[in-house]
């Protein structure tokens, strides 16, 4: 019961006992009916009072509220971390300084986002089916012209494999592009890595051979270039897909990597052949040419793809929150492109993996408690943003946010923070993409 109930009650049994005295004495309850009124005005400009400076706080101040809380109880975690770390002990206290917290008879954020999730996020399984057939299709052909020619069997070209999201689960809303390796095996006793000092926010190095199986894809200083790579399997490519027997095929080439689109109504995919050089453990594929760092296209990045996969599958089979939250957020970047498209998928997967550091327990990754990991999420997201550091995960020197618009990261952070301060997450999930 509220103060003010309280004191209503209190006046009406005030006034019952007035009118009764009115009986007997008829001046004194004009006096004490007189008395109570201005004691009840009183109260009330208080009250009043008292809540209107309570809604003239800015939504902004509230935002810095919540964040002060999270900041305050999160500090020993930071200090030990290159990523903030947060818990779901702050959803509490984030939803309770904000002025639209949900009422209880509101759907819970929870089922919000499974119901996301299920309903837009998550493939529709019938039409990766088809797509993974036309994959295979393609693949195979693909595969069976390269075989044919000796040049590829002389580079120790292995079989191909597919890899990325498809391969993880981790697609969104419809199948758009699939990847797939085209690995050849070098010698590492005859080949070198170099590390080139103007790359190194990129993981990209130059590698260099003197093997002379390679001395079509090397230039004059021995500098693999996947350009000239790319040239070689072009004839092999272009006449497997003339002879694909799935309609609607068009290959396209670009200077690191070799495409299929497949065109199905609004619904087009593509499949993505990178070649990739294996260097002992190791693994590069050929990264996107910088023309202001390199005078020619011939840097390769390393990849981390099956050690990424393999952290993403260390939790218990019967646990997908992470992977559920991943999903989400990425069919949220498709639907929020001005905002979330300054980053790459890759990048919020990055901040996932160093959650799940943080989140340690098999349970703290269930379904019945992915809205506070993925308030979590935001919050981490936020702070990279605004520290303007994302350390790679396996190479932790690496900061991937190093290049990017120190006023965009800004503004984005911003945004980030101001939907979770204003608990508005639920807006955040829109189904426009793609546009019909």
């Amino acid at each position: 019961m509220s103060h003010r109930k309280k004191k209503n009650e209190d006046q009406d049994k005030s006034s019952e006992s007035g009118l009764g005295a009115a009986v007997a004495t008829g001046a004194a309850v004009v006096g004490f009916a007189a008395l109570a009124y201005g004691a009840w005005k009183l109260y009330d400009l208080f009250s009043s009072s008292s809540e209107g400076a309570a809604a003239n706080v800015s939504p902004d101040a509230e935002a810095k509220s919540a964040k002060k809380m999270v900041d305050s109880e999160d500090e020993e975690d930071t200090n030990s971390s290159p990523v903030r770390r947060t818990s779901g002990r702050n959803v509490a206290a984030l939803e309770g300084s904000s002025k639209n917290s949900p009422s209880k008879s509101e759907e819970s954020l929870t089922n919000q986002l499974l119901s996301y999730y299920r309903s837009y996020a998550d493939v529709e399984p019938l039409e990766m089916r088809e797509a993974m057939k036309t994959l295979k299709i393609v693949k195979a052909g693909f595969s069976q012209h390269l075989w044919k020619n000796k040049i590829f069997k002389e580079l120790l070209m292995c079989q191909m494999e597919e890899t990325g999201s498809s391969t993880d689960g981790l697609m969104v809303v419809f199948p758009q592009n699939f990847d797939v390796l085209i690995p050849f095996q070098l010698d590492p006793e005859k080949c070198c890595i170099d590390l080139h000092e103007s790359m190194n926010q990129h993981s990209s190095v130059l590698l260099k051979t003197a093997n002379d199986s390679w001395s079509k894809v090397r230039d004059n200083d021995n500098y693999l270039v996947p350009s000239k790579l790319i040239e070689i399997l072009k004839d092999d490519f272009e006449g497997a897909v003339c002879e694909c027997t799935i309609d609607c095929l068009k290959p396209v080439i670009y200077e690191t990597r070799l495409a299929v689109d497949i065109c199905r109504e609004f619904k087009n995919f593509s499949i993505n052949f990178i070649p990739a050089l294996r260097i002992g453990t190791r693994e590069f594929v050929a990264d996107k040419p910088d023309a202001e760092k390199l005078s020619g296209p011939f840097q390769w990045r390393e990849s981390f793809s099956l050690l990424e996969t393999k952290r993403m599958n260390q939790l218990d089979g019967n646990v997908s929150g992470h992977k559920v939250i991943l999903k989400i957020f990425k069919a949220i970047r498709l639907n929020f492109p001005l905002q979330f498209g300054l980053l790459s998928s890759y990048h919020y997967k990055t901040i996932l993996l160093h959650l799940m550091d943080f989140q340690t327990n098999a349970s703290d990754w269930e379904t019945s408690v992915i809205s506070e990991r993925f308030i979590d999420f935001l919050i981490d997201l936020g702070s990279c943003l605004k520290d303007r550091n994302l350390p790679h995960y396996f190479v932790k020197q690496c900061n991937l946010l190093e290049g990017l618009s120190p006023d965009a990261t800004e503004k984005l952070a911003h945004f980030v923070n101001q939907i979770v301060g204003h608990h508005e997450i639920s807006s955040l999930l829109k189904s426009d993409y793609p546009q019909h």
